[in-house]
C-alpha cells in the first residue's frame, strides 16, 4: 500500500454521520484526503485495506466495540504503529478521554 508522500489520509471513525461529514469536510479543505468508518468493525477494515496516516477516533461508537477497542487493536498491529491517533469525543467531561490525555 503506498500513497503520494505529500498526501496526508485520514481515517475518521465515528458513529456520528453528521460528526463525520463536519470532521472530513474541515480536513478536506486542507487536502486532507479522507475515509470514513462508523464503527469499530468498518475502521478495522478501513486500515486494512488502505494506508492511513492518522485516525480520528471517537470514543464511544454505539454499540459493538468501543474507539478504546479500536485503539488497542490498532497498538497492537506492528504494521500499523506508524498510524497517528486523535481522540475526538462530544462528551466533553469524558473521563475516559481525560484518562488518555
Amino acid at each position: 500500500m503506498t500513497h503520494d508522500p505529500q498526501t496526508v489520509r485520514a481515517l475518521i471513525v465515528d458513529d456520528d454521520p453528521v460528526s463525520r461529514r463536519w470532521l472530513g469536510g474541515c480536513l478536506a479543505r486542507d487536502g486532507i484526503v479522507c475515509t470514513e468508518a462508523c464503527d469499530a468493525a468498518s475502521a478495522k477494515q478501513a486500515l486494512a485495506r488502505a494506508e492511513h496516516d492518522v485516525v480520528l477516533l471517537d470514543l464511544f461508537l454505539g454499540s459493538g466495540a468501543s474507539g478504546l477497542d479500536v485503539l488497542t487493536w490498532l497498538r497492537g498491529r506492528l504494521e500499523l504503529d506508524h498510524v497517528g491517533v486523535i481522540i475526538v469525543s462530544a462528551n466533553a467531561g469524558d473521563e475516559s478521554a481525560v484518562a488518555l490525555a
